[in-house]
């Protein structure tokens, strides 16, 4: 008989999972077979109702409960909000972000998200009042890219506010009762951490005890992620547990009855629930931790896997499209990984040594999410239980003296602060360990990010492999099903460690890539070398980390052939530099007159240790990858002489076959009369217009001489310039073509065997293993 909690679960989350891909027929359709199925089977007609009626009701209370967006909400300026703040502000330092549950009656802005770019002194449970324009958040542009916009809407939020000056927010009133003493517990304790320890220490203990993360160098928190133990930092299960254990040891030595000691483990639960701002990982640690307790002091029987069940139920019931998150996915993944493939698998191996506890855990909890973690982070760390196995510990031990912290600040502060030190050495082992593992060749790779079809493979292998090894008793057929099972996991875990450059082999992609209000280029040759042409920039944010990076991983790329920048303006060299920071390059070029600039020393310093040639182009070069594919340099010349960067940009012609393209950089109407006047201009394929469309990017014999099919313009969405010119915009449309434009259909990516071309755009716009053409 299957747990039916678990079963129910597992149903809700397929009806979830059909009713948001508009797949209702089919929901449907599944429900009326199981009905049928039931009626004819006796043995497993409970199931297949209980199954039957969890699809349609799944797929009922999702479209109840979730409401979809318009594709475009209006902008509401300069508009006054009052609202009582949600969640637990973030900090960096510089700038803060809360959500507010505001006074408005309209269902798009009864929750909105809230940026300060100044510190913020408001709390959870605060009634705020606050000025600023209200707009919906920006969709992802590219394939790879975290979704913002989605993952608010998942959570009710369809706008933003920005906040620009510190009188436009004002506390009317601040929170009282129980949240009132839970933040000042939670300001004290923060506080008595950052004295005691030092700031790189202190951050770490915050993120591993409340999840505060704001404070972790993003390099540290990046080599976390690589090693596979990134999950110290989000508090769920492994803490909830180390809490239990605090409690049982801290009730046997007060000698406390069975009764009490549920209570007071209860209660803290709640407590320290209630200092992490109740993520949903938590939520589903405190209902499995509430009622295994429940089951082990009252001596019934604790079903972890319906314990799961249900804390999935329940979660699905509060917030259906929480299912779609990472969060969500990795916590459950991992528990299922816990409480049902480990105690399996520990009974079918008979082993009878504490120790193989240590290795058995975590190899339980990886094969549960390691499809997950290729999926949502590019990565396959293949020595994550090295890393797993002493940091698990060393976290565990952090952890539980920062418990005691908690515990004691208010009653013996300067006992509680003494307790901060061995949990700081634990922090420098944990650190050290994480280091040594980083270090070591092949300790992770990037991987493409794999489809749902390679995903369900692997878990489909997990199953079989599983059924047949501890379920099937006759040993030969035991070895097919295990076999089955090991073969399809096999598959997945070959597919994904292939590298990007075997996608696609005899064919040149050209993806523009959404950076915003900035120019960024990769060019992949038909033998699978990468090219990356500049990497867009901003004063205000960084899309190298953002937009850039996640792109090429989602790509499969592991090293670039070569890095090359146009020009020095920020929209183009910040995000490159970003990228050359975390990818290994064989080779940087850019523009020979601006070779000695001073924009260009830090990054020159940076190749140099890293022994990468820093190549000066100009005019006349060619860019040769040893294969059918031409890339040569027509502007500028050699000394040149502008005094404009823009007009120094490299200019870049690509031939493969019959598709031709002109990369233009921010070249403005002088060197595109000097090209025209030298001839050098060929029709083309695919056209880069100059400078995101400004209005000095209109000379007529330019495009005329060029007679492009399709004009890609990157420009970043309401940007202040006004780009692109409405002059521009109408000049092409006069020639009739194509005209492609970041801001409005994201990453513009064209792939072609030389004769014909696929061209795909948005975050959907490329799929490694589909057809190349349609």
């Amino acid at each position: 008989m299957f747990p039916l909690w678990f079963l129910v679960f597992i149903f809700l989350s397929a009806a979830i999972l059909l009713a948001n891909y508009h797949l209702w027929i089919l929901a449907f359709f599944v429900a009326g077979g199981l009905l049928v199925a039931g009626f004819f089977s006796e043995k497993y007609s409970r199931e297949a109702i209980i199954g039957a009626a969890a699809l349609i009701i799944g797929v009922l209370y999702f479209n109840l409960l979730t409401t979809p967006a318009p594709e475009r909400l209006p902008v509401i300026n300069n508009t006054e909000i009052n609202g009582i703040v949600k969640d637990y502000p973030r900090h960096d330092g510089q700038k803060a972000d809360f959500t507010l549950q505001t006074d408005s009656n309209s269902r798009y802005a009864h929750r909105i998200k809230v940026y300060c770019n100044f510190p913020v002194k408001v709390r959870k449970g605060d009634r705020v009042w606050l000025k600023g324009s209200l707009k919906p958040p920006s969709r992802a542009g590219n394939p790879g890219e975290f979704d913002y916009r989605q993952y608010l809407e998942q959570n009710g939020i369809y706008y933003i506010l920005s906040v620009k000056d510190e009188k436009d927010i004002q506390i009317r009133e601040p929170a009282e009762n129980l949240q009132a003493l839970v933040n000042s517990y939670r300001s004290h304790s923060q506080k008595q951490i950052k004295e005691v320890l030092s700031a790189s220490d202190a951050a770490i203990m915050l993120g591993m005890l409340l999840g505060i993360i704001e404070g972790i160098d993003s390099s540290e928190y990046s080599d976390y992620q690589k090693t596979g133990i990134v999950h110290i930092f989000s508090v769920s299960g492994l803490h909830v547990g180390f809490l239990l254990v605090l409690c049982a040891w801290i009730g046997s030595l007060l000698g406390l009855s069975r009764k009490a000691r549920m209570l007071a483990s209860i209660t803290l639960l709640l407590l320290y629930a209630s200092l992490t701002g109740w993520p949903v990982p938590v939520i589903r640690s405190v209902i499995m931790g509430g009622l295994g307790l429940t089951a082990y002091y009252s001596g019934r029987e604790n079903q972890l896997i319906n314990t799961l069940g249900l804390a999935g139920i329940v979660i699905l019931l509060i917030n259906p499209c929480a299912l779609l998150q990472i969060s969500f996915q990795l916590s459950f993944a991992a528990a299922w990984g816990l409480v049902y493939l480990f105690p399996l698998l520990k009974r079918r191996i008979n082993y009878n040594h504490r120790w193989g506890d240590l290795l058995l855990v975590p190899i339980c909890a990886q094969l549960a999410v390691l499809p997950l973690t290729a999926c949502h982070f590019n990565l396959f760390s293949p020595l994550a239980l090295l890393a797993n196995i002493p940091v698990t510990y060393l976290s565990g031990g952090a952890v539980i003296l920062g418990f005691l912290t908690l515990l004691g600040g208010g009653i013996m502060p300067f006992i509680s602060s003494w307790l901060l030190y061995p949990a700081g050495l634990c922090i420098d082992l944990i650190r050290a360990v994480n280091q040594l593992v980083v270090s070591i060749p092949g300790a992770y790779l990037r991987v493409a990010t794999p489809g749902l079809a390679l995903t369900v493979l692997y878990y489909a292998g997990l199953i079989l492999l599983i059924y047949g090894f501890c379920h099937v008793r006759e040993e030969r057929r035991a070895s097919a099903w295990m076999g089955w099972g090991t073969g399809l996991m096999a598959v997945f875990i070959l597919i994904l460690c292939l590298p990007g450059s075997v996608y696609n082999r005899g064919q040149v992609e050209l993806s523009f890539i959404d950076v915003g209000q900035g120019d960024c280029i990769l060019i992949k040759t038909p033998r699978g070398k990468f090219i990356l042409v500049d990497g867009g920039g901003s004063e205000f944010t960084d899309p190298g980390s953002r937009k850039v990076l996640p792109y090429l991983y989602h790509r499969g790329v592991r090293e670039l052939f070569l890095a090359l920048n146009t020009h020095p303006d920020t929209d183009h060299l910040q995000g490159l530099e970003t990228v050359l920071k975390e990818m290994p390059v064989r080779y940087v070029a850019v523009p020979a007159d601006l070779a000695e600039s001073e924009e260009y020393q830090g990054l020159s310093r940076v190749m140099a240790d890293k022994k990468v040639p820093f190549i000066p182009l100009a005019a006349g070069d060619s860019i040769d990858t040893g294969e059918n594919l031409q890339i040569k340099v027509l502007h500028p010349p050699p000394n040149f002489g502008s005094d404009s960067a823009n007009d120094q940009s490299l200019v870049l012609r690509i031939d493969f076959s019959g598709f031709s393209a002109l990369l233009t950089g921010d070249i403005g109407m002088e060197p595109m009369r000097k090209l025209v006047e030298r001839r050098q201009l060929r029709p083309v394929t695919v056209l880069k217009v100059p400078h995101h469309g400004s209005k000095n990017s209109l000379l007529m014999p330019f495009y005329e001489e060029t007679r492009p099919e399709w004009a890609v313009i990157s420009v970043g969405e309401n940007n202040l310039f006004g780009h692109p010119h409405d002059s521009i915009l109408a000049a092409l449309k006069g020639k009739k073509v194509g005209i492609l434009r970041t801001d409005r259909d994201g990453a513009v990516i064209f792939r072609t065997d030389g004769k014909r071309v696929r061209l795909t755009t948005g975050p959907g716009g490329l799929n490694l293993l589909s057809p190349v053409y349609k």
